[in-house]
């Protein structure tokens, strides 16, 4: 299985980084090949245009491409982010979800020492919109989010364009982000045996 859920998602991020603060450990918490980290720290000191020149070409690379959420799974999402908290034993005095908030809800959840389930995920998918064109950028990814949403009646599909904050990326690559509507079983039956 194909992980759908981008490695520059907050949700990911924060519950590793949750799940190792609870156990008293660090993370490194961009994982990526070592390959990449050599890359991307060379490319961190080159002046911020060609910087972003190069990480939006990079996205193309790294971006997924949409024939794989064709066997997109709720669950499979939901029980990625649940193995993050794999081998923490016991109950916990609360559970936080929500938004990741930048990072903010590391430490509100940590403060009370509690796991993190994200309410929010996205997804990078390959192909964006070239002259920057909402209607071209829509129509990469509608009918997959249509399909998306009518196959998970607790979820909602945003196809995110940002031009402001994302401009730089959203020539190559395509964000679609899923929303939780409800408690799913899986987090439903992970705070049950949890607190």
């Amino acid at each position: 299985m194909i992980p759908v859920e981008s490695q520059e998602s907050s949700s990911p991020i924060v519950t590793r980084a949750v799940a190792a603060g609870l156990r008293g450990e660090y993370i490194d918490n961009y994982q990526f090949p070592t390959w990449q980290k050599i890359l991307l720290n060379g490319i961190g000191a080159l002046p911020e245009g060609v910087a972003r020149f190069a990480i939006s070409r990079f996205q193309t690379i790294s971006g997924l491409p949409p024939e794989v959420m064709d066997n997109f799974s709720l669950d499979d999402l939901l029980r990625a982010r649940l193995a993050d908290y794999d081998g923490l034993t016991g109950t916990f005095p609360a559970v936080t979800l929500g938004a990741a908030l930048g990072g903010a809800t590391t430490y509100l959840s940590l403060a009370l020492g509690s796991p993190f389930l994200p309410q929010t995920f996205v997804t990078t998918l390959k192909g964006g919109s070239m002259t920057g064109n909402v209607d071209e950028y829509l129509h990469r990814s509608l009918e997959l989010a249509l399909k998306i949403a009518d196959d998970n009646p607790g979820l909602m599909t945003i196809q995110h364009y940002d031009p402001v904050h994302d401009g730089w990326l959203t020539r190559y690559v395509n964000h679609l982000r899923f929303k939780l509507l409800n408690l799913p079983p899986a987090y439903a039956k992970f705070i049950k045996h949890r607190l």
